[in-house]
């Protein structure tokens, strides 16, 4: 297959049952006893990001007023992540890096590549994530071809904001280790610091900022 060029309505829509398939998958599915990886629960999410988002402060590419938004940000959507709960429904295997770079069309169909980052952890985490690499337009398309496949992951939207908000300073903390990668963060606009915070302040506000049924 070959790499996304140009996402269509009609592709978002096939990722989006492309996601639901792999959670289908996944639900459906029984690790053998000696399958392991590591779990995206908030322990791990606030270890892994803080200790990176700690180092990008000693070289020079997040400031120290960031770190404390992006401690401030998670330490919020803790009662929010642990209140969602770890049923079968909710909680499995998930690609959790299914970005533009990590997917490919082969006759017209999506095909995921790169499971390197596989994790046990929420659908929606994974949902959260495929999602806000794609233009707002797109969202009501890749939402359509989930739900084709498997019931709607979130049942209000500030679920689907919270794991948005981790999303967004997680991949902040890891592009922040590598200059050249903030290089780049900073100059796209989907994924700038600004960007970052303007989604995190509005979520400490209580304010919503994605729209979407």
């Amino acid at each position: 297959g070959n790499h996304v060029t140009d996402i269509t309505s009609e592709l978002a829509g096939k990722l989006g049952k492309t996601v639901a398939r792999l959670h289908e998958q996944s639900t459906n599915w029984s690790p053998p006893p000696e399958f392991q990886r590591p779990r995206w629960d908030w322990e791990l999410i606030y270890q892994t990001t803080m200790t990176r988002s700690r180092k990008g402060v000693e070289i020079g590419t997040i400031s120290r007023q960031r770190l404390e938004a992006i401690d401030d940000v998670l330490k919020k959507v803790r009662p929010d992540v642990e209140s969602m709960g770890y049923g079968e429904e909710r909680w499995g295997l998930i690609h959790s890096d299914l970005h533009p770079d990590n997917y490919l069309v082969n006759e017209g169909e999506i095909c995921p590549i790169d499971f390197s980052a596989c994790c046990f952890g929420h659908y929606l985490a994974d949902f959260a994530e495929t999602l806000r690499f794609l233009k707002p337009e797109w969202h009501s398309a890749f939402l359509e071809g989930y739900m084709g496949v498997r019931q709607k992951p979130y049942e209000s939207l500030k679920d689907l904001e919270v794991f948005w908000v981790i999303g967004k300073v997680s991949n902040l903390s890891f592009l922040a280790l590598n200059p050249i990668d903030y290089d780049h963060l900073s100059r796209t606009a989907r994924l700038t610091p600004e960007k970052i915070e303007d989604c995190g302040v509005k979520y400490l506000n209580g304010e919503h900022f994605l729209e979407l049924s």
